[in-house]
């Protein structure tokens, strides 16, 4: 019986280190998709600290900013080198994501008053 317990225990650890270890690795390459949202790029990035956070491993808030910021493609670039000069070891990730759906927005309202004026142009 002991050692059932035993071979099982090891198996579990096992199983436990490898999804931890694909876990961590989807953390540090996580990216942005093409015309993802912030809002569902978050929610990605959250699932995976919360699979991570139920294994028994955490990383500091720093670790997951970094993360989050890193997964911006190039036309976020603004708003990734702001992020960047901000003391990251204070900058929670709810503070990180809240300005980049912020930029966000102002992205979106830019696009639409563009749009706006090219169509009274046309006029």
């Amino acid at each position: 019986m002991w050692k059932t317990l035993e071979i099982v225990f090891e198996r579990n650890t096992e199983v436990k280190d490898s999804k931890i270890l694909l876990l961590t690795k989807n953390l540090e390459t996580f990216e942005m998709f093409k015309g993802e949202s912030v809002h569902s790029m978050s929610g990605r990035l959250k699932d995976i600290i919360c699979q991570l956070t139920a294994l028994g491993q955490t990383y500091p808030d720093e670790v997951y900013v970094r993360s989050n910021i890193n997964a911006l493609p190039p036309k976020w670039n603004l708003m990734a080198t702001t992020l960047r000069c901000k003391d990251l070891s204070v900058l929670s990730l709810e503070d990180a994501i809240g300005s980049l759906k912020v930029f966000e927005i102002d992205q979106e309202r830019e696009k639409l008053v563009s749009r706006k004026r090219s169509a009274e142009q046309n006029e």
